[in-house]
């Protein structure tokens, strides 16, 4: 993840970009390219899609890698979103953890719609809506654009309104306000007059301003840390590219050669060891999705790999003993999963065992419960639905017919 956001740290947008030609033959997403203003924006559960609101237009975009998506749908905001009132509209969020996770809601100033519920992407329900209402805990003028902070532990709404920051909590339904600040005395360390931005599961946050955005880890992992890591914004980057108005660029376009031959070399070295490490033995005891950062994880005896870009091209990006990261872990477990969907056992990994369980939480730490008892389990799924989240364990008795017991998430 540190490699990628070199890379987009470092993009260029110089200016030869004013010679380059829109890719984009369709009127609305050219029209978009010449003017790359938004209302606000919003990412999906997973990530997989972005939705960018402009006026009374919504404009749908995939495939956002290295800082650049793009553009494949467009409409009438009131057709996505049935009732939708697009005037006086100022910021649009979904809830990505903890309560209410799916509902989206509206902004318009201090008021406030809401009644729609989507699916890890963009298909929209609506239930239960609401018209326009006073909500005590905004300020008075709104914000300019909200995020996500996308923590599954400590779930926050985070509002922008020029170089003023607002923290909420969703309790028992309703925003809370917990925290008032300004940007350069916020503990992200945000940059003032943010217009639009949105965050993605692996913990970059984009932030517009004007025609220009910057993407960078909103919390870094202190082991990680370094004293600059949490610059307001390090690069600011034209949002054409974005939006993949000239096409998008394999990591990394536009670093010093030298520097680009280096990352490269350091890449494809620990990259081929990671590779070669697992493909010595394919007998994996477990694979399952991380849920933050959408990786899939990779267990076999005492060991685990972090693989990307799975199935189509799969690599192996990280390497690591278990016993460094989840203490207690059995090396050979029967199956393992990270639970994707469920209000109280989301983002925990589970390991079963003969006829028991263990948990740890997110944070990595082990729950003090120990071993639950549990049906023996060959392979564990989910069926990902946000709304009625279950997971099916199956196992093979002693006949050969299938047996399956659903875990309560």
């Amino acid at each position: 993840m540190r490699k990628w956001l070199f890379w987009e740290q470092n993009k260029t947008s110089d200016n030869r970009i004013k010679d380059r030609k829109i890719v984009y033959t369709n009127p609305e997403f050219k029209s978009l390219c010449l003017d790359p203003t938004f209302t606000d924006m919003d990412s999906s559960l997973d990530g997989s899609e972005i939705l960018i609101f402009k006026d009374d237009k919504f404009y749908v975009m995939e495939n956002l890698r290295y800082g650049s998506g793009t553009l494949l749908a467009s409409g009438l905001t009131n057709k996505l979103f049935p009732n939708f009132d697009d005037k006086n509209f100022t910021s649009m969020l979904s809830i990505k953890e903890g309560e209410l996770r799916g509902n989206m809601f509206a902004f318009y100033n201090n008021q406030m719609t809401s009644g729609w519920r989507t699916s890890g992407w963009f298909t929209a329900k609506t239930e239960n809506y609401q018209k326009k209402t006073p909500i005590k805990s905004l300020p008075i003028n709104g914000f300019q654009t909200v995020f996500h902070n996308r923590n599954i532990n400590n779930p926050l709404l985070v509002g922008l309104d020029g170089k003023k920051v607002y923290y909420y909590k969703v309790v028992n339904k309703t925003f809370v306000m917990i925290k008032q600040t300004t940007n350069d005395k916020s503990v992200e360390r945000l940059p003032p007059d943010i217009t639009t931005s949105f965050s993605m599961p692996n913990g970059y946050t984009y932030l517009f301003r004007g025609k220009q955005y910057c993407v960078r880890e909103l919390y870094p992992e202190e082991e990680e840390e370094e004293e600059d890591d949490r610059q307001p914004c390090k690069v600011w980057l034209d949002s054409r590219l974005f939006l993949g108005c000239f096409g998008q660029y394999p990591p990394p376009y536009s670093l010093e050669s030298d520097r680009k031959q280096e990352l490269q070399n350091f890449e494809t070295r620990e990259q081929t060891e990671y590779q070669e490490s697992l493909c010595k033995d394919l007998k994996i005891t477990g694979l399952t999705r991380n849920v933050t950062d959408l990786t899939q994880l990779v267990f076999r005896g005492d060991h685990y790999w972090v693989i990307e870009n799975f199935p189509q091209n799969s690599v192996a990006v990280r390497h690591g003993l278990i016993a460094d990261k989840w203490q207690g872990f059995e090396k050979t477990p029967d199956s393992v999963i990270f639970v994707s969907e469920g209000r109280h056992l989301r983002g925990q990994l589970i390991e079963f065992n003969g006829n028991s369980y263990q948990q740890w939480l997110n944070n990595g730490s082990r729950l003090v419960d120990g071993h639950q008892k549990f049906a023996k389990t060959n392979a564990i799924l989910q069926n990902l639905d946000i709304h009625e989240p279950i997971a099916v364990a199956f196992n093979d008795n002693e006949r050969g017919s299938v047996l399956f017991e659903r875990l309560a998430l």
